[in-house]
């Protein structure tokens, strides 16, 4: 397992893709949004965007600082702000998942040209 989980890292550190961050303070009382981690709030949720520059536009239409809404409600706010702009996103699942996919499409094409049929295609 850990070979795969490196290899789903290496994937995702070479995408262009660029996270927008909402993250939680204690208690759930508010959240910031944020490109960078915070030490003193907890990561409530990641939207990662391919172009960095539509993670920018969200960061620049979204509050800034530490706001008082549920951690949820601002995830919410910044679904809302990316859909406005027509920027696409997916979530850390979706990303590994992804990254996961495409990994496996590899290996087929790969046994493909060689003749031999993959074990997960019976």
């Amino acid at each position: 397992m850990a070979k795969r989980e490196a290899l789903v890292k290496a994937y995702m550190g070479a995408l262009q893709a660029r996270a927008v961050l909402v993250l939680a303070a204690p208690g759930g009382l508010s959240a910031k949004v944020s490109p960078d981690p915070d030490p003193q709030l907890e990561l409530f949720d990641a939207l990662w965007f391919a172009k960095p520059q539509h993670a920018e536009l969200v960061l620049s239409q979204c509050p800034e600082g530490v706001v008082e809404c549920s951690a949820a409600r601002l995830r919410d706010e910044v679904i809302n702000i990316a859909a406005a702009l027509g920027a696409s996103w997916l979530t850390t699942a979706e990303l590994e998942a992804s990254a996961s996919n495409s990994r496996r499409s590899r290996a087929r094409l790969s046994c493909s040209r060689r003749g031999i049929r993959p074990a997960d295609s019976a």
